[in-house]
């Protein structure tokens, strides 16, 4: 992004992001949380995959991406055995999107 982009993650609302003059809310992706531990850090990854999948892409997409990657890291206990593929963030976006 060619602009400042300040995020803020949540819990289980989702996330906030400042970005051009102006607030985005992202809501969370309901799972089966087990275990919140390296959420924030799924998140941040997410979102940086995001970006990089999509460079010319939306924040808001972006940010979707970053809030269903945190959620399914949230399944399993401990905060890094739960990290999802792409393969399984596309999933929950796509079946979230069918609601």
């Amino acid at each position: 992004f060619k602009t400042p982009l300040v995020c803020v993650t949540l819990g289980e609302e989702g996330s906030l992001a400042w970005c051009n003059g102006r607030e985005i809310r992202t809501p969370a992706f309901q799972v089966d949380c087990v275990d919140s531990t390296g959420a924030g850090d799924a998140f941040r990854g997410g979102f940086a995959a995001a970006c990089l999948r999509e460079p010319d892409g939306d924040v808001e997409d972006a940010l979707a991406y970053a809030n269903a990657t945190a959620a399914l890291n949230c399944r399993v206990l401990g905060g890094r055995g739960g990290l999802p593929t792409a393969g399984e963030v596309d999933h929950l976006l796509a079946a979230q999107q069918h609601m």
